[in-house]
C-alpha cells in the first residue's frame, strides 16, 4: 500500500492514531505513561529511531497543555532536586547507551519498580522519599537510564507516589518534570538529527487524538476520587514495568 501522511500507511496511521489517543487518555488521568506505552506499541510496527523523536514532542506538548490547569500545586522544591540530578545523570546515559546492554537496564529497573511497587501498595512508608539527597539520586537514575531505554520517567513517578504529598501535587509534579525532561532530551534529539520532516509531520498528525485523550482523562481525574489515585498509578507503573520484562524476554 502506497505511503501517506508523514510516510505511513493508512493501517499504519490508523493504528497510531489510536494508540496515542489511548495513551493521551491515562496520561491525562495519571500524569505519566504516555511515553512508555507508545513507544512499547508503536515500536512493534516502527523502528525505535523514528517513534522516539515524535514521542518525544508529543510529551512536550501534553506538559505544555497540562501544566497550567496544574502550576499551582507543582512541588518545585522537588523538581528542582530531581532536575539537578537529570541533568547530571542524562549524560551518563549517553555512555551507558554504548556500553551497558538496554536489556540489563531494563530488567534492573523494571524488577525494583515492580517490589517497591508492591510494597507500597501494602501500604509501606519510605521515609527516604522525602530527602533531597534521595531525590537528586533518583533523578540521576532517570537521566541515566533515559539515555538507554523509555522508561527513565517511571522511577522519578515511583519516588513521587513513595512522597507523603496529595494526589493533586503527585500528578502535577509528575507533569512539570516530564516537561523539563523531555525538553532536555529532545535537545540532544535535535543535535542528532533525528528530527525529519516525517516526524515533524507525524507529530502534528497525532497531536489532535494526544490531546482529546489527554482532555478526557484530565476531566476524569477531576471527578474522581483522590483517594484511588495512588493505587491507580501504583498498577499502571507494575503494568508498565511488566512490559518492559516481557520485551526483553521476547526479544
Amino acid at each position: 500500500m502506497d505511503s501517506v501522511i508523514g510516510n505511513l500507511s493508512p493501517g499504519l496511521l490508523a493504528y497510531c492514531l489510536a494508540v496515542v489517543f489511548i495513551a493521551g487518555l491515562i496520561r491525562g488521568y495519571c500524569g505519566f505513561g504516555f511515553s512508555a506505552l507508545v513507544v512499547a506499541s508503536l515500536t512493534l510496527v516502527l523502528p525505535p529511531v523514528e517513534v522516539i523523536p515524535f514521542v518525544l514532542l508529543l510529551e512536550i506538548a501534553a506538559s505544555a497543555g497540562m501544566l497550567p490547569a496544574v502550576w499551582r500545586s507543582v512541588d518545585w522544591r522537588l523538581i528542582g532536586w530531581l532536575f539537578a540530578g537529570y541533568a547530571i545523570g542524562a549524560p551518563l546515559g549517553l555512555y551507558a547507551l554504548v556500553n551497558v546492554p538496554e536489556a540489563i537496564v531494563r530488567v534492573t529497573i523494571s524488577l525494583i519498580i515492580l517490589v517497591i511497587s508492591a510494597a507500597l501498595l501494602r501500604g509501606m512508608v519510605f521515609r527516604a522519599a522525602n530527602h533531597s539527597g534521595s531525590i537528586a539520586a533518583t533523578g540521576v537514575v532517570a537521566g541515566a537510564v533515559n539515555g538507554v531505554s523509555a522508561i527513565g520517567g517511571l522511577p522519578v513517578v515511583l519516588l513521587m507516589l513513595a512522597n507523603a504529598s496529595s494526589a493533586a501535587v503527585t500528578r502535577a509534579s509528575i507533569v512539570a518534570f516530564l516537561l523539563l525532561g523531555d525538553i532536555y532530551a529532545t535537545g540532544f534529539t535535535y543535535g542528532s538529527g533525528l528530527i525529519t520532516p516525517d516526524v515533524l509531520v507525524r507529530f502534528v498528525v497525532l497531536l489532535v487524538p494526544m490531546f482529546l485523550g489527554v482532555l478526557l482523562g484530565s476531566r476524569q481525574f477531576v471527578r474522581s476520587n483522590p483517594d484511588s489515585f495512588k493505587a491507580l498509578a501504583l498498577w499502571l507503573l507494575i503494568g508498565l514495568a511488566s512490559i518492559g520484562l516481557l520485551r526483553v524476554l521476547l526479544s
